[in-house]
């Protein structure tokens, strides 16, 4: 008899089972954007967060958009990677809702560590090269040298604003272990699509989109040439 488990049993069995280090929730929230002014009209704010247990080993991105745009905040020559200070944010409001990166809040001070960048976003098929601009996101990123964060909540990865018009597709991929000095982990993708400058799951999607290589699961480390 073949039996067909669902990605909900599945986590339950792994959770019960195992002290395995997991994403046991990936969101995305449109967030209101209308304090950042009229730089942001016609835009969408998106927050990419993550619940997970054990520590997080590091997460790429690739966002490709067959129409439609990054916002990138121009005052510091846009493409600005890491989150806003607070400082910033009150001499510019828009920078509050430009698209980064984050290790757990939205701003320099509320993030949890700094980002180490690592290249491209291999580990979902893209090229070994950062890009990160107004026309597609492809990036790979760890927390900064000996510093472990482990078992969070609403851990924020990514704001992400993105015009009205953009449609498209998302991937997120996180890696999670339960001991640093050793070599496996938990592998976990999950794919969304990008509708009208909003992310959102898949129609198809599973409860996780779960892929799992407890064994061997690791960060491929393919630094921007």
């Amino acid at each position: 008899m073949i039996r067909v488990i669902s990605a909900a049993v599945l986590l339950s069995f792994l959770l019960a089972h195992h002290a395995l280090a997991l994403v046991t929730d990936f969101d995305v929230r449109q967030v209101d954007n209308t304090a950042g002014g009229p730089p942001l009209n016609g835009f969408v704010t998106n927050d990419v967060s993550i619940d997970f247990s054990g520590r997080f080993g590091g997460a790429a991105i690739l966002l490709e958009l067959q129409s439609g745009s990054i916002f990138q905040d121009t005052l510091f020559g846009g493409d600005v990677i890491r989150p806003p200070t607070q400082g910033a944010i009150g001499f510019q409001p828009s920078l509050a809702f430009d698209t980064f990166l984050a290790q757990g809040g939205p701003t320099a001070e509320t993030s949890l560590d700094d980002i180490s960048l690592i290249g491209g976003a291999v580990n979902l098929g893209a090229e070994p090269a950062i890009q990160f601009d107004t026309e597609r996101l492809n990036i790979t990123f760890d927390t900064a040298a000996f510093r472990n964060l482990f078992d969070q909540t609403d851990f924020l990865l990514s704001r992400i604003t993105l015009s009205e018009d953009a449609q498209g597709t998302f991937a997120l991929y996180v890696l999670t272990d339960d001991d640093p000095s050793t070599v496996g982990g938990t592998d976990q993708i999950e794919t969304f699509d990008v509708v009208n400058g909003r992310i959102v799951p898949e129609p198809a999607a599973g409860l996780l989109g779960i892929v799992i290589l407890a064994a061997s699961g690791r960060l491929t480390r393919a630094r921007a040439c």
